[in-house]
C-alpha cells in the first residue's frame, strides 16, 4: 500500500501508538506532541519503521522529529507518497 491518505496513516498510526501505550486508540490525540503522548525518541523511531513496513516505502525517521504529532506526520508522510 505505497498510497494512502494523511487520514488514512494517521488513523493507522493512532492504533499503532495506542497498542505501543496500551491504551484505547479514542485516548490519543493526534495533535497531542508525541513526547505528550509518553512515545520517547526509540518508540518514535520504531513508529515510523511500523509505518514503512505497512506503507511499504522507505521513509526518513527524522519525519517524526520534524513533525512531532500524528496528524503532522501523517500529512508529510501523505505529501511524500504524493
Amino acid at each position: 500500500m505505497a498510497k494512502a491518505s494523511a487520514e488514512e496513516i494517521a488513523v493507522w498510526a493512532r492504533a499503532e501508538a495506542a497498542k505501543i501505550l496500551q491504551r484505547p486508540p479514542e485516548r490519543i490525540d493526534l495533535d497531542a506532541k508525541l513526547s505528550r503522548l509518553g512515545l520517547d525518541s526509540a518508540t518514535a523511531v520504531h513508529l515510523m519503521v511500523m509505518i514503512e513496513d505497512w506503507l511499504g516505502v522507505e521513509l526518513d525517521p527524522e519525519l517524526a522529529f520534524e513533525h512531532p504529532t500524528l496528524r503532522r506526520l501523517a500529512e508529510a508522510i501523505a505529501e511524500r507518497l504524493g
